[in-house]
């Protein structure tokens, strides 16, 4: 899991947390349910969800076998020296 998705992740997991613990609260304190205002709570979280549930597969990483190895440059630098001491 790369960092964006780690950092996306997280922050889907808040707003959700936030809207339960909220439903949970108002059940602790008023003693039932408001099921309209939970599905309109609901409704109002459900976009940005979907949108982080998006991006969550669009910066999935990339398989090892389609990535392409760096080959290291064989050319010289023009007017590069050895450190003092380097064995060649």
């Amino acid at each position: 899991m790369s960092a964006k998705q780690k950092a996306l992740a997280w922050g889907m997991g808040i707003l959700a947390w936030i809207n339960l613990l909220s439903v949970l609260v108002s059940t602790w304190q008023f003693g039932y349910v408001d099921w309209t205002t939970v599905r309109h709570m609901g409704m109002i979280a459900l976009p940005p969800l979907a949108v982080g549930g998006l991006l969550l597969y669009l910066f999935r990483p990339v398989a090892e076998r389609d990535r392409r190895v760096e080959k290291p440059s064989t050319a010289r630098v023009a007017g590069a020296r050895a450190p003092l001491g380097a064995e060649r």
